[in-house]
């Protein structure tokens, strides 16, 4: 996913991405985040185990290296 919040808070999206992972528990997710309650949002995240970044480029070879292990 790539979440740019410009008028939704990040923290807002990030709880419900939290949900939808708790009910679909085989979906690999993987984000990048900016903006409002940023911060929060990475927190939330980063406490439930979803992969997130800062820059969609590191996204995206993450998840090549992860695809390849698999």
């Amino acid at each position: 996913m790539n979440i740019f919040g410009c008028i939704t808070k990040c923290d807002e999206i990030a709880k419900a991405i939290v949900k939808f992972k708790n009910e679909n528990k085989n979906v690999p997710i993987l984000v990048r985040i900016t903006g409002p309650n940023e911060n929060e949002a990475k927190r939330i995240l980063d406490e439930n185990n979803i992969a997130y970044f800062d820059d969609m480029y590191d996204m995206i070879k993450f998840a090549i290296r992860e695809s390849i292990n698999d």
